[in-house]
């Protein structure tokens, strides 16, 4: 049973897409209601039977969806059937919240994994700049708490301080008594560990490492994707390590990051050196 669940749970997110913006979906609907309006016109005597193919041709579309609208064509009518539509061919995107038990899932499913990756990304910098020491790192969406392993991996002779950020209470729990061995009580594998529900909200506060691995992906929204970036932006020292699934999805997520980050005239008062990609 927890075999399948672990299964279920990666594939699900190896398979989850981006939130649909909401001027896309008003975009949808308007192009719905468009074709559905061109249906009654040729039709004469009102809306026939059709489906969501013939009403579009545009990308994403989904399998043909049956529509049905009778010959009394009313405003309310035409209103639900392109709610309908969109309902039946528009992606439904949906917040993940971790209790402790999905928590324990996730780290079954994710933790070597993540692992892996942020590790990866942190020998690529050792190897270019083997003088780089760090002392601080802030984690974005630490979950499990893979990155602050990763880093204490790569760097822990010189990091002396590391902020472990994640919205679910459960998820740091979790993370927190990995470092203790399964104790709650227990010494730490690792010290300097912090963790924190919220960003430190001082613009002066900054790290010589900053990682969000898996984490924009769950965001709702783009605005708070680019508000995001930015915050762990202006809150780098150094180096900014962005991780994502290797989908559609997680591409385009950090090429907008990559680009939002490029085309920022200036990090913050405080800090006016340009930005520049190191890898890859």
């Amino acid at each position: 049973s927890v075999e399948k669940q672990v299964q279920a749970l990666t594939n699900y997110l190896w398979s989850r897409h981006l939130p649909v913006e909401p001027e896309e979906l008003q975009r949808r609907a308007a192009y719905l209601e468009k074709k559905f309006l061109e249906k009654q016109d040729r039709n004469g005597e009102g809306w026939e039977a059709c489906t969501s193919r013939d009403l579009s041709r545009s990308p994403k579309s989904s399998p043909p969806v049956l529509l049905t609208l009778d010959s009394a064509p009313t405003e309310e009518k035409l209103r639900e059937a392109v709610l309908h539509a969109l309902r039946k061919t528009t992606y439904h995107w949906q917040e993940l919240s971790y209790s402790e038990e999905l928590s324990l899932i996730y780290m079954a499913a994710r933790l070597d994994g993540g692992f892996a990756a942020v590790f990866r990304a942190f020998h690529e910098i050792q190897a270019r700049i083997p003088e780089f020491r760090p002392q601080t790192l802030m984690d974005f969406g630490s979950g499990t708490g893979s990155v602050a392993w990763a880093a204490h991996r790569t760097w822990g002779q010189s990091l002396r301080e590391y902020v472990c950020v994640d919205s679910s209470a459960a998820m740091l729990g979790l993370a927190e008594k990995l470092l203790k061995g399964g104790s709650e009580s227990g010494k730490p594998c690792i010290p300097g560990v912090f963790f924190r529900q919220f960003l430190p909200v001082s613009p002066k506060v900054q790290f010589d490492v900053v990682v969000s691995a898996y984490a924009l992906s769950e965001l709702p929204s783009r605005a708070d994707r680019i508000e995001v970036i930015q915050n762990l932006w202006r809150k780098t020292s150094h180096f900014l390590v962005l991780v994502e699934n290797g989908t559609k999805a997680g591409h385009r997520l950090l090429m907008d990051a990559r680009n939002l980050v490029l085309g920022e005239k200036e990090k913050s008062p405080l800090d006016l050196r340009p930005s520049f990609v190191f890898a890859p």
